[in-house]
């Protein structure tokens, strides 16, 4: 998994992202999927400080980019519970079921992939916290 650490103002913090084949295992930083599997993002995070008393949801989101010339993005996003006081870490796990991909008429297209997690409050208005993962890239592909 990559580490990096939150911009979280008044505490610390830090999130993981791991892009995850179809069995489940770790890929690589360039990682080649079947648009027919499933695939995930797995994500840990722990924060402490201030930012740890409020309550509010996490998001997380993970972008695919089109690579060369690969028309397109893609966006999934898991809004998770933030617990006022929760002792941390928190856990989730984006998950891109098969065919989730559109290909259009192309066999396969190359996407940069990142992993953002940000904060709101219960009441929904944005808090100062923000940390991206850069996953590398994916070369999902149509098998015939």
């Amino acid at each position: 998994m990559a580490i990096v650490d939150i911009d979280v103002g008044a505490g610390t913090g830090t999130f993981e992202a791991a892009l995850r084949d179809p069995q489940g295992n770790p890929a690589g930083s360039a990682s080649v999927i079947q648009v027919s599997d499933p695939w995930s993002v797995e994500c840990r995070w722990q924060v402490n400080g201030l930012i740890a008393l409020f309550s509010g949801t996490w998001r997380i989101q993970v972008l695919l980019e089109g690579l060369g010339g690969a028309a397109g993005e893609f966006q999934r996003t898991l809004n998770v519970p933030m617990v006022a006081n929760q002792v941390t870490p928190y856990t989730g796990n984006v998950a891109f079921p098969p065919n989730s991909i559109n290909l259009g008429a192309e066999d396969s297209m190359s996407f940069h992939v990142t992993a953002v997690l940000t904060a709101r409050t219960a009441a929904n208005s944005p808090l100062p916290v923000a940390a991206l993962v850069d996953l590398g890239v994916v070369q999902i592909f149509r098998f015939p």
